[in-house]
């Protein structure tokens, strides 16, 4: 899978269902290894319903127009809309917090 632009990547995931995260990375990084084993056991519990794996040294588009320096990089749809990105490993916990914000408790004050 190829992106050369965010529109493409925007596109594509426009007709998944659930969760999809499309995840660049690089076969040398330790933490998008890392990365890609949590999204395995989410994709397994179905916690997501698939991602995609692209290789940032072969497909380094999006990540220059979006000026990210790091990776893994990923981004998140749900229900085919783009809901949030993140650089770096995360648990499945918290990529569900992302994808389902809790509604702020208003402080009361007398």
């Amino acid at each position: 899978m190829e992106f050369k632009t965010v529109v493409e990547c925007d596109t594509f995931a426009k007709d998944t269902k659930g969760v999809y995260i499309i995840k660049w990375g690089a076969n040398y990084c330790a933490p998008c290894k890392m990365l890609d084993v949590a999204l395995d056991k989410m994709l397994a519990g179905d916690s997501i319903q698939g991602f995609t794996k692209i290789d940032m040294d072969v497909n380094p588009e999006v990540l220059i127009e979006l000026g990210v320096t790091s990776i893994p990089y990923s981004r998140m749809y749900l229900d085919g809309e783009f809901k949030g990105a993140f650089n770096g490993v995360l648990n499945a916990t918290i990529i569900f917090e992302l994808l389902h914000p809790k509604p702020r408790e208003e402080s009361v004050t007398e």
